[in-house]
């Protein structure tokens, strides 16, 4: 169903009365009688309407605070950095709504937040950068301790104290406050203190802008002792506070260390070269993207909770989420992932007394805040009917695109602590068994060659990759549906050559041509691949002959794919264009599937597909 055809209904959804049920009606549901019987618990309950499998409901009686009439955010800066963010805000018509809520927080050996409401110089709260605070302490520091008898979701009075302001009240005081900055780092943990303090629970973000590691201080991701560990922080997931990482440099940043806050607290995390690129500028434009209605596209405090009927249970989640920490019957001892908690992975239970036909129901339930702060419940139900072990439903329902999804979401779980040889020791015994169990058949016969590229793919094989380059593909894949996932496990190629339209080629050596123009996507990185004959042609400038119009308009056609492939994806994509035998075309060689039918040969240790295959 398509989210705008989403029925939204303006009342409390329907709540089963059973025993720690807590399921919410559905079209699965028995009625009889204007009572209908909960298929979770068998439980009779008041009828209401019953048509939709998803529904949503806008939540009644709970007021927005004041504070959402857009969104609140606090930025975290280094120098350089400063400067040209202040300049997109600038000069990035629509970016942030002018009475959006902004803080500013500086950071180096100690850490400063100004107060940008202070008219006659520029003030700061310093705080020493190795000292931890609570909570409590960086509210007493400030001055902004909230009320005893606060009201959760409302907001203190904004205009009692100057940390966080509309930013129609403070650009100047930014543009003052960050020319005067030199080299300031360390303050998560002071921001996540201002937000508990001032807008708690109400969904906020941090936005780090940085080019190098925390090296001491509570936000530590890098210590000059080696043999200290480093800490993660639930803070922020209990305070509904989403962690951005936007780190732009030529060397190491700390973004492995920062990941697991980033993924959990369901954060963007981008990486480039400089704040001065056209990629970070549209990157963070795309985070204040709005919707139609003019709110901004952003999602807060979303809680999933999944009911079962007794025959099944889940195992855990893998994607951005941290667990709930409740233990119900829904709940399997055997623990993937974020346990009790989006891939979800389930498990029937006593496999035994399941008989082919019945029915197992699985319900979510989704809480958040919508962008323009309503509280909204979304709720979809799903039946599924249990099938033998040679049924040939299985074949008919296999979807080979979301297996392999899932395969590879656990597998780089599987790699937080195993190497990448038990890795791919552990995906070639999964598929193994897949094929004895299952058998062959038409259904899955792309399966095996997603996995076959999955093995090869940065996924695992992290050689020649920082470990911050891995985290951030890694989250990627993560946080990508299915079609996303996909791309970054198979990549697609396209071939352009006169007189013929756009083909889809296999990735072999073999769809190299020397009169091709090759097209890659592999989610990351586009590459434009010119065969030797077309890269010729173009350095003696048939494209600009009008009698070589073809030839023109050859050229021009994938680029066109490619800047649309570029402008559409977030975060935006590294865009190659290189000659064959060239030393760039390695980006289009490293996803080619090695065989010897190719005119090109490839120096490789790994097996070609077909060898694998076999095996």
């Amino acid at each position: 169903m398509n989210y705008n055809d989403l029925p939204l209904l303006s009342y409390d959804p329907l709540i089963c009365n059973g025993h720690r049920c807590a399921a919410v009606f559905n079209p699965y549901a028995v009625i009889d009688n204007r009572v209908w019987t909960c298929p979770f618990y068998v439980n009779n309950t008041p009828e209401h309407v019953a048509t939709y499998t998803t529904v949503e409901y806008r939540q009644q009686g709970r007021k927005t605070s004041k504070s959402w009439d857009r969104t609140n955010s606090t930025s975290a800066f280094s120098s350089s950095a400063s400067l040209n963010c202040l300049d997109v805000k600038g000069n990035g018509p629509g970016i942030v709504f002018v009475n959006t809520l902004v803080g500013l927080v500086t950071f180096n050996s100690m850490v400063g937040v100004h107060d940008l409401g202070f008219p006659n110089c520029s003030k700061v709260i310093l705080f020493h950068g190795e000292r931890e605070l609570s909570t409590d302490q960086v509210q007493e520091f400030l001055g902004i301790r909230r009320p005893k008898h606060h009201i959760h979701g409302t907001t203190p009075d904004m205009h009692e104290q100057g940390f966080l302001l509309p930013i129609s009240e403070c650009e100047s005081s930014i543009a003052n406050a960050i020319k005067e900055i030199d080299h300031f780092r360390a303050a998560i943990s002071i921001s996540a203190g201002l937000l508990e303090g001032c807008i708690a629970n109400t969904g906020s973000r941090i936005m780090v802008f940085t080019s190098g590691p925390a090296t001491m201080g509570p936000g530590i991701v890098v210590d000059m002792d080696q043999s200290k560990s480093i800490r993660s922080h639930t803070r922020l997931c209990d305070a509904s506070i989403v962690l951005d990482l936007l780190a732009c440099s030529l060397d190491q940043v700390g973004v492995a260390e920062l990941k697991v806050a980033v993924e959990n607290s369901g954060g963007f995390l981008m990486l480039g070269e400089s704040f001065e690129s056209e990629q970070f500028k549209k990157c963070l434009g795309h985070i204040f993207e709005k919707d139609a209605d003019g709110n901004l596209s952003m999602y807060f405090d979303a809680t999933v909770e999944i009911v079962m009927t007794k025959d099944a249970q889940i195992c855990g989640a893998l994607g951005p989420c941290v667990s709930l920490k409740r233990k119900t019957s829904s709940v399997s001892e055997n623990e993937i992932g974020q346990s009790g908690t989006c891939s979800l992975v389930f498990e029937l239970g006593n496999e035994q007394t399941i008989q082919p036909k019945d029915i197992f129901l699985v319900q979510l339930i989704i809480r958040y805040r919508y962008g323009n702060g309503e509280i909204r419940q979304r709720v979809t139900t799903a039946g599924r009917r249990c099938v033998g072990p040679c049924s040939q439903k299985i074949p008919a329902g296999f979807d080979q695109e979301a297996a392999a999804s899932v395969m590879a979401r656990l597998a780089i779980h599987r790699a937080e602590w195993c190497s990448a040889r038990e890795v791919i020791g552990w995906v070639d015994n999964m598929l193994n068994k897949f094929a004895t169990e299952i058998g062959p058949a038409s259904s899955f016969s792309l399966f095996p060659q997603f996995m076959y590229n999955f093995r090869r793919s940065q996924f695992i094989d992290v050689f020649n990759s920082t470990p911050g380059e891995t985290a951030f593909i890694r989250l990627m894949l993560n946080q990508e549906g299915v079609a996303g996932s996909l791309i970054m496990i198979q990549p697609t190629l396209l071939q352009y050559s006169l007189g013929v339209p756009p083909i889809t080629l296999s990735l072999d050596i073999s769809s190299i041509s020397p009169d091709v123009i090759l097209l890659l996507d592999s989610y990351f990185y586009v590459v434009i691949h010119y065969g030797s004959r077309i890269a010729h042609w173009k350095k003696q400038g048939h494209d600009k002959d009008p009698n070589h119009e073809r030839f023109r308009e050859l050229l021009e056609a994938p680029g066109r794919v490619a800047e649309q492939l570029v402008t559409n994806r977030f975060p935006l994509p590294k865009l190659v264009k290189c000659d064959q035998h060239s030393s760039q075309a390695r980006y289009l060689l490293a996803k080619l599937n090695p065989s010897t039918e190719g005119r090109q040969v490839i120096f490789t240790d790994d097996v070609s597909l077909q060898i694998f295959i076999e095996h």
